[in-house]
């Protein structure tokens, strides 16, 4: 078994070569998005008698605040190695190699897919993600059987996101500056830097039909907004927002039964609302829907502490930090939110 590192833009995992990365994390849109920021890509794959057996995406990240990284891949909840077992076990022995070669103080972050949380781990790995779970709800064939599952009291916030007169425009790449001045005004308000505008243009671009934008409006005013990515046999909300001074409407009701009954139609098995920390409100918000806890996949080597690498941890570390960036000026959070959120794992 050998591992080579993958520079030719054409022999992506998207070939029929390296059909086992069906992870829509695992499409090579996301290189292109990391380009945004000036990060050093590296595709490793893994090969046996030239046949490719396994496939695993690197960003390399440096920072004085979050530390020296390989990771795979920042920003997400999963992606990590993919492929035969053997070839899983070689590409993570490159991994480590490959960060022994960048120099000193360099760590491994690897985000394994959903299926391996209760897995056994290589040895000289451990555990990452502290107290943060993926909350995924099972879907129903259509929309009234899954209607039928809510409970009383968010059926009825559905019901007044609709009375309030909020009304939902699914699309693509055009809704994206609506997306973005929702999304870049509430990281503001939770104390959190934003991506650039530019990151979730290159991202919704490279990944085509399978990126959605959602927007929701009052009148003409976008209030609410989000990102799907059709991931197999789920459907993923990696990033979505409202603005809290619209809160009472219950947009966020509003804007998830959207999507949800549009997962319905699709087929998709699974919805992904995205990692909480357990008790926190995010995680009290996708619980009531009827979401179940699924244990993250994250594998760490070389860390000193695994909280130091978990985006939870490093917010409560720098609590003073977050209070003083809500009081920034919106202008001020998005230029420099990017420089910031570009290393944060």
């Amino acid at each position: 078994m050998t591992v080579q590192e993958m520079n030719d833009r054409g022999d992506q995992p998207t070939d029929p070569a390296l059909a086992f990365a069906t992870s829509i994390y695992h499409h090579p849109a996301w290189e292109d998005a990391c380009g945004v920021y000036g990060l050093k890509f590296h595709a490793l794959r893994s090969e046996l008698d030239g046949a490719a057996r396994g496939f695993l995406p690197l960003v390399q990240q440096s920072s004085p605040l979050f530390g020296r990284r390989l990771i795979s891949l920042p920003w997400v909840d999963e992606a990590g190695a993919v492929g035969a077992p053997d070839a899983v076990a070689s590409l993570l022995d490159r991994a480590v190699g490959l960060a022994g070669e960048l120099g000193t103080g360099y760590s491994v972050i690897v985000k394994q897919p959903l299926t391996l949380g209760g897995g056994d781990l290589p040895p000289g790995w451990a555990r990452q993600g502290g107290a943060k779970v993926l909350m995924r709800l099972r879907l129903e064939s259509n929309a009234d059987a899954l209607w039928g599952r809510l409970s009383p009291k968010v059926r009825n916030q559905v019901r007044k996101a609709e009375r309030s007169g909020l009304v939902t425009e699914r699309g693509g790449a055009e809704l994206l500056e609506d997306f973005y001045s929702v999304y870049s005004q509430n990281m503001r308000d939770l104390g959190s830097p934003s991506h650039c505008l530019r990151f979730f243009q290159t991202l919704v671009a490279g990944l085509g039909s399978c990126a959605e934008v959602y927007c929701i409006r009052l009148q003409s005013r976008a209030v609410g907004a989000g990102i799907v990515l059709h991931n197999g046999r789920s459907l993923d909300i990696p990033w979505a927002s409202s603005l809290r001074e619209f809160n009472p409407l219950c947009v966020n009701h509003g804007m998830y039964w959207a999507v949800l009954k549009d997962s319905c139609d699709a087929g998709h098995e699974w919805f992904h609302f995205g990692r909480s920390s357990v008790g926190s409100g995010q995680h009290r918000f996708k619980k009531q829907w009827g979401a179940e806890e699924a244990s993250l996949a994250w594998w760490g080597h070389s860390l000193k502490q695994a909280e130091d690498q978990d985006p939870g941890a490093a917010g409560e570390k720098f609590g003073l930090a977050q209070r003083v960036w809500t009081r920034l000026p919106l202008w001020a959070s998005r230029r420099i939110g990017p420089l910031i959120v570009r290393h944060a794992p």
